[in-house]
């Protein structure tokens, strides 16, 4: 099996070689279809490689932020993973990035602002990993965290007299009320948070009871089927979020607000991106998808007539986490350059980089030098990436005992008009 391959230097300056894996390609794929106007990144550990492979799709305009402290990859041998931005050059310009650390925590945000080029008006997004744990605590901690982002966009606009203005993240916060792992009631905080700024929920209506198990596998944003028990407290974190081995969790978490001050957004919804038509999670990789935890989200939004503004979001799934899914998942390296990366990783911490937050204190990372292999500029990307789908498909296809078009079609998305 062949992988494209990207050349790294270790420390004693001997050539080393850390190759794509297919589900580094496949998530491109998926991000290049989207085609939208904004497309932002949480969990991704290969910032610099997404800068210049989406530069090959026509978004060469970028911002990042890394989050502090991820071990989760850095355990693994990948740089500490952080938020992208990635801007179509067509259609947007980007004006400026704020970055911010949440106060006394790890997670982080940023705020682009960007112009509209067809519409010469200006929006300002708020992109956001907030914390995780299924406790009232953690939710609190969410919230104020939501605060603190919604804030930032609302000074941000009110400075560039913005026409409409967004936050969209992983939230881990649902809009209804969820069970804590101790069997308490976690009531939407977060999202009550977001409400409280002015902001409103951007999702469709749904005919079921909201917080059902039919609502939440209808407007589910991620699901997954894993193996917690390898979790350690290393962090100071608890070493189980269940007291139980496996977990199977299906959330609406990835979420979009739009500020309403009035009550009304200045660019309605009119279409949001559902999720595959087989039931979660995928039966092979037991996870939403075969790429991710996480459904890549898409919303459109209504600007004037005849214009539509696309924004997308997507948690990639930081490399050292998939090891926990129950299924089969194709690593975002290729096999058998695990010891390479890690070597290339080793050389770095030596010197950690220290990213400066606009907000918040500074903070150590690791960024192992990926850098974008000049064999995949041009064509050779998308051939890469067919491959990798090639591959993927017909082992789900033996797996399953599908057809090559039964996979296919379980796939595909739909959009769902608002």
């Amino acid at each position: 099996m062949l992988f494209p391959t990207l050349s790294i230097r270790k420390k004693e300056n001997m050539a080393a070689t850390v190759g794509v894996g297919d589900r580094t390609l496949l998530q491109w794929r998926a991000a290049r279809e989207a085609m939208a106007d904004g497309f932002f990144t949480s969990e991704n550990a290969l910032r610099m490689w997404w800068k210049r492979a989406m530069s090959e799709s026509g978004m060469s305009q970028f911002a990042e932020v890394a989050r502090a402290h991820a071990t989760a990859t850095e355990k693994k041998g990948m740089e500490g993973d952080g938020l992208t931005g990635h801007f179509r050059d067509a259609t947007t310009q980007l004006l400026g990035t704020k970055t911010i650390r949440f106060a006394g925590a790890k997670q982080v945000g940023m705020v682009v602002t960007v112009l509209q080029k067809q519409t010469k008006r200006t929006l300002v997004i708020g992109v956001g990993h907030l914390a995780s744990g299924l406790s009232v605590k953690k939710e609190e901690q969410r919230a104020l965290q939501m605060t603190e982002l919604c804030e930032l966009v609302k000074t941000e606009a009110a400075a560039c007299g913005a026409f409409a203005s967004f936050v969209v993240g992983d939230c881990n916060a649902s809009p209804y009320a969820v069970d804590a792992d101790d069997g308490s009631t976690i009531h939407p905080l977060a999202v009550k948070a977001a409400e409280a700024a002015g902001f409103v929920l951007q999702i469709p209506k749904s005919k079921h009871p909201e917080g059902s198990a039919e609502y939440v596998a209808e407007m589910r944003t991620s699901s997954k089927i894993r193996d917690v028990s390898g979790r350690d407290d290393e962090s100071g974190a608890p070493a189980l979020k269940r007291p139980c081995k496996i977990q199977k969790k299906v959330a609406l978490n990835d979420l979009v607000f739009q500020l309403a001050p009035d009550g009304k957004p200045a660019m309605p919804l009119q279409a949001y991106l559902m999720p595959c038509a087989d039931a979660p999670p995928n039966k092979v990789s037991g996870m939403e998808t075969n790429e991710s935890d996480h459904l890549l989200l898409q919303l459109e939004f209504g600007a004037v007539p005849g214009i539509i503004f696309r924004l997308s979001f997507w948690n990639l799934l930081a490399h050292g986490l998939d090891e926990e899914m129950c299924g089969h998942v194709e690593p975002c390296i290729a096999p058998g350059d695990g010891e390479a990366a890690r070597a290339a990783l080793a050389a770095c911490a030596e010197t950690p980089d220290v990213f400066e937050y606009d907000i918040g204190e500074p903070s150590e990372y690791l960024a192992a030098p990926y850098p974008f292999p000049e064999e995949l500029a041009g064509d050779g990307l998308g051939v890469a990436v067919d491959a990798a789908w090639e591959r993927s498909v017909r082992f789900e296809a033996a797996k399953l005992s599908k057809t090559y078009a039964d996979v296919v079609k379980s796939r595909q998305r739909a959009w769902r008009r608002v």
